[in-house]
């Protein structure tokens, strides 16, 4: 045992026994102990957060471009109008010429293709027109002409679903079509033109109920009705995250690869629970769409947990559990203590509570020993670069089952909290920390969900917080990130057949061991 500086012999210790009881008799009046800090067993009450999940439903070009060409007739236009006016000299001296028009337009395969939002169809379109008893004189003169029309179209979707559709027509005349009779040039270009712009109408029409075939609606309904869940964040203690849709939107169309996509964009609440696992939300039906949603992508709260434990071998050995050792007391005075039983809990306001069982040697004659306990009581803090937890602010409440000696001595004085104790109350949490990442970052790889495969990746993460809890300290990384829901059922299925696979792998290994 530590040498006590306190001295030795009865007269010394009589000395001191008188002093304390007079003056504690007096003081006893006026002191009390401080009172226990109080456990708060609250869950830690964590903000929800928001999380917009990127829809992209798609459709290949090559079916809408086969339902087009199945649809609308190669032969589009046939002419065949009574004698008229063909070309008006506008002259005293000679006659208008007059005429009949016999012919057709016809049109070549339709391709579609574009890029980024806009969708183009092109049409090669061949003309032959014949002019008939030109004039009362010329039997028939004859006309062809060939040209590539192309279409711009800008899609959208309204609130309540509907596919629109708007189409610009665009193409040009090498030389515009015509003939020359009579010393005239006699041109049919406007004739086409009109035939040409009916089509372009007629496809405008067409091709909302093309894009309906996508049936963006239908699989939007599937993706929003699976993404009221829970999913498990950590196993000891239960942590989940319950992600609840609230609303969805339209990003617009684009054009990749030779696939026609609707951009979608889900936005849901994220709810980080402490316990049991919750309840699923309540499935809400699928909302009109909102015009647009921001581009916000995963915003998580990834929870890491630190057991208290992991304080308590460096205090143990800070403190010399179990071995009596000199402490310094509030009145300045020294005494041999023995600290043990560390405990850890949580308190009001977020603090931090560290209780050691306590045993003094007593400087009373009528009294051997002095049972007590001291509170540490601090505020957790982060270092975020470093990875590291410790506890700031410390303060110290303690108390004996003496009276007189807690009203004179105020028991253990602050200065056990010495620079050597505060530097062993901190821990590198970059293990759990990165493992918390690695988890939430291979969870959003690849998750199959009912025909769709869920897949992302986390861009960054920052630390924010830490929480003392009922089981040990929270601390908050706010994880950011892409993800994007993709209805590919055939990857699905692979995913779920290697997932079922892994886990028949999982317990048949638990068996052999």
């Amino acid at each position: 045992m530590p040498t006590t500086r306190l001295g030795s012999g009865p007269k010394v210790a009589l000395v001191v026994a008188g002093i304390i009881l007079a003056i504690g008799l007096v003081m006893l009046w006026f002191q009390r102990p401080g009172a226990y800090p109080q456990a708060n067993d609250t869950p830690v009450a964590i903000p929800d957060k928001t999380s917009t999940i990127h829809i992209p439903v798609s459709g290949d070009l090559a079916v809408f471009e086969a339902i087009l060409n199945r649809e609308i007739p190669r032969r589009l236009v046939t002419i065949d109008e009574p004698e008229k006016i063909c070309f008006a000299t506008k002259s005293k001296l000679l006659p208008d010429i007059s005429c009949k028009l016999v012919g057709h337009i016809d049109r070549g395969p339709i391709r579609l293709g574009g890029s980024g939002e806009t969708i183009t169809l092109t049409m090669p379109v061949n003309t032959m027109i014949q002019a008939r008893n030109i004039g009362g004189i010329i039997k028939r003169e004859t006309a062809t002409g060939s040209m590539t029309v192309t279409m711009r179209a800008r899609l959208g979707l309204q609130r309540d679903w509907q596919p629109t559709a708007k189409v610009d027509i665009d193409y040009q005349w090498g030389e515009e079509i015509g003939i020359e009779a009579l010393g005239q040039r006699i041109t049919f270009g406007s004739r086409v033109d009109l035939e040409i712009r009916k089509i372009a109408g007629q496809i405008e029409k067409r091709l909302p109920k093309l894009i309906g075939q996508l049936e963006a609606r239908q699989k939007a309904e599937q993706i929003w009705a699976a993404g009221f869940t829970v999913e498990r964040a950590k196993t000891d203690p239960g942590i989940w995250v319950r992600f609840t849709p609230q609303r969805i939107g339209f990003a617009g169309y684009r054009v990749s690869e030779r696939q026609l996509i609707v951009d979608l964009a889900a936005e849901a609440q994220n709810e980080t629970i402490f316990g049991a696992r919750p309840a699923k939300p309540e499935v809400t039906p699928l909302p009109d769409l909102m015009e647009t949603l921001p581009p916000k992508g995963v915003d998580v709260h990834v929870p890491v947990h630190i057991p208290y434990s992991v304080l308590q071998e460096p205090l143990e050995t800070a403190l010399g559990f179990g071995e009596f050792r000199t402490v310094a007391l509030a009145n300045g005075m020294e005494t041999e203590a023995r600290f043990n039983d560390v405990q850890f809990f949580a308190t009001a306001k977020g603090r931090l509570a560290i209780g050691f069982d306590l045993t003094i040697i007593s400087p009373l004659p009528w009294q051997d020993r002095i049972e007590g306990n001291v509170w540490i009581v601090g505020r957790p803090e982060l270092d975020p670069d470093n990875k590291v937890l410790s506890v700031s602010d410390l303060s110290v409440i303690s108390r004996t089952d003496s009276t007189i000696f807690n009203a004179v001595t105020g028991a253990i004085a602050a200065e056990v909290i010495d620079d050597e104790l505060i530097a062993k109350i901190r821990y590198d949490f970059s293990p759990e920390y990165d493992e918390g990442l690695e988890k939430a970052d291979a969870w959003l790889r690849a998750q199959p969900l009912e025909g769709f495969v869920f897949s992302g990746a986390l861009k960054s993460a920052d630390i924010d917080e830490v929480h003392p809890s009922p089981d040990g300290f929270v601390i908050l990384a706010r994880a950011t990130g892409d993800a994007q829901m993709v209805y590919r059922p055939d990857e699905a299925a692979r995913l779920v057949a290697r997932r079922r696979a892994e886990r028949a792998e999982r317990k048949s290994a638990a068996k052999t061991r």
